[in-house]
């Protein structure tokens, strides 16, 4: 359905998205941290090299929401911040993710 642009806050045991332009304060999406899976990454491509900032990657994950729906997305982001996303989701205390490790192609 498009992309949508947005910011992401990282707490203990989720991950908040809101939309950068609304006017809601609460989280569009949340993820819990424990079932968020990295399943693959690539590069924008097609009509997404215009709405996608120069030098991002695109992250696919599977994850479940606060509402426990499964659901598949694309996050966008530059590779500083996917450095920092890893580093959370590996951060996790032990025992906390389903997989035993958080990136898999």
């Amino acid at each position: 359905q498009g992309w949508h642009l947005g910011v992401m806050r990282y707490a203990p045991s989720e991950l908040d998205w809101f939309r950068l332009f609304s006017p809601a304060p609460q989280p569009k999406l949340t993820f819990f941290r424990h079932s968020i899976e990295i399943v693959g990454r690539r590069a924008p491509r097609g009509f997404e090299l215009h709405s996608i900032p120069h030098g991002a990657v695109i992250v696919r994950c599977h994850a479940s929401s606060s509402d426990g729906h499964a659901l598949d997305v694309e996050l966008a982001m530059g590779e500083r911040a996917f450095t920092g996303f890893l580093a959370w989701l590996e951060s996790a205390a032990p025992g906390t993710h389903q997989q035993s490790d958080a990136f898999r192609t």
